[in-house]
């Protein structure tokens, strides 16, 4: 039994629509594959402490991510990565944390090798993993700081320092250019000779009074035991002479000898004196001594943190 098509042509229109499903598909993965195979670029900005490291990576199409690892003396460590958006300026820079993905370890002697404990993720949320997320630009030596107004942590405690207070330590004491806190600079290396001068006007007013363009020294009037209910932690507390009129404000630090543990932060200040709080987390006021005399200069540049 034999057919006669009316429309011969409709036996060609499966293979031509076959065709070009097809050619639609191939050039929409090709368009994919070369999304995927753009590349990317991203700037890195890094700070480091004792057994830590945290890099934050600003990736070209918006996005970033903000990875802390941490290491005990055991062998066992500790990373966590979280992801989200950001936006900047050429004087601010602002994360949106989405997702966290949280990692531990052990290293096995036995086999020297790590072992992966526990491997998680999940939305971000400040109360499981807080990170900081408005940061202040400044532009020095070439190299570009990330410095943020909320309070920093060391070791699981967090303390009433911030990125400014630290750098303006660090400033002071004659450590930077050269040695860096526990802030964000941009992860560049630098051959030319570090003899900028300090560009102050990028730093937010409310912090300037901290940047010391002269060393202070002051003499301790008495010292007394006490305890910081931020923290919940110990501390010593000493009175100094010198107050506002010559130029000491809080967020200073003054140390009393070459030990990076005896510092003394600068709590409270009145016209003519001030008080400064040393935290006492382990041995701290063991290395201390106190001879009368501090000072916010020390040239140190063995920083840890």
């Amino acid at each position: 039994m034999y057919f006669r098509l009316k429309h011969p042509f409709l036996l060609l229109l499966p293979i031509l629509l076959s065709s070009c499903t097809k050619d639609q598909n191939t050039i929409a993965h090709n368009t994919e594959n070369e999304m995927m195979i753009a590349p990317l670029d991203t700037l890195q900005f890094r700070v480091r402490e004792f057994n830590a490291d945290v890099t934050l990576s600003l990736i070209s199409n918006g996005t970033f991510t903000y990875h802390t690892r941490s290491a005990n003396c055991f062998g066992s460590g500790s990373q966590e990565i979280t992801y989200g958006t950001y936006k900047e300026s050429d004087t601010l820079l602002e994360l949106f944390p989405t997702s966290t993905r949280s990692k531990e370890s052990r290293f096995i002697l036995k086999t020297q090798t790590d072992s992966i404990t526990r491997d998680l993720s999940f939305p971000y949320h400040p109360d499981s993993t807080r990170i900081k997320t408005r940061y202040s630009k400044l532009r020095w030596n070439q190299k570009t700081y990330l410095l943020s107004e909320e309070p920093i942590t060391h070791f699981g405690y967090e303390n009433p320092s911030n990125d400014f207070i630290s750098l303006a330590d660090y400033y002071n004491t004659g450590a930077e250019p050269k040695r860096h806190g526990f802030y964000f600079i941009s992860d560049r290396k630098n051959k030319d000779s570090l003899t900028q001068v300090f560009p102050l006007e990028q730093i937010p007013a409310p912090w300037r009074k901290l940047f010391l363009q002269e060393p202070i020294n002051a003499k301790i009037t008495y010292g007394f035991p006490s305890f910081n209910t931020l923290i919940g932690q110990r501390s010593f507390c000493v009175q100094l002479d010198k107050g506002a009129n010559k130029g000491v404000a809080k967020g200073h630090t003054f140390y009393a000898n070459k030990y990076d543990s005896c510092n003394f932060l600068i709590v409270e200040v009145s016209a003519e004196t001030s008080v400064g709080e040393q935290i006492i987390y382990h041995s701290e006021m063991e290395y201390c001594e106190l001879d009368g005399t501090l000072t916010t200069q020390t040239g140190k540049t063995n920083f840890y943190y």
